[in-house]
C-alpha cells in the first residue's frame, strides 16, 4: 500500500493516543487496531526497523485471557514501557512526516 498509506495509518493512531480518555495501555490497543492494516511492506530501512520494534513490543502475547494478542500484551503493560511505546509511534509519525517532506 505505500508510504502515504501508513502515515495516514499512524496519524489515526497518534490521534487514539492523544484524544482518548482510556488507560494508556487501552488507547495503545486502539492505535495499534488502527494501524492493523500497515505491514513491513509500507516501510523501508529505518522506518522499518521502528514498526518492527513496535509491532513486535505491542504484540508479543498472542494467548491470555483476553480477545488478542494486541489486548494480552498491552492491558498488562506497566505503565511506563506503554508510555515509551506510545512515544515510539509518535516518533516513527513524525518521522515519516518528515521523509514524505524531504521527497517532495
Amino acid at each position: 500500500m505505500g508510504a502515504s498509506y501508513a502515515r495516514e495509518k499512524l496519524n489515526n493512531a497518534v490521534y487514539s493516543l492523544a484524544t482518548g480518555t482510556e488507560t494508556i495501555q487501552r488507547r495503545l490497543v486502539d492505535a495499534m487496531i488502527a494501524m492493523s492494516a500497515v505491514s513491513d511492506r509500507d516501510f523501508e530501512g529505518e522506518r522499518l526497523e521502528q514498526w518492527q520494534s513496535i509491532f513486535q513490543r505491542a504484540s508479543a502475547t498472542e494467548t491470555g485471557p483476553y480477545d488478542g494478542s494486541y489486548q494480552n500484551t498491552l492491558f498488562p503493560m506497566n505503565d511506563d514501557d506503554a508510555v515509551q511505546l506510545a512515544r515510539d509511534i509518535c516518533e516513527l509519525n513524525a518521522m515519516m512526516d518528515l521523509d514524505a517532506e524531504f521527497e517532495a
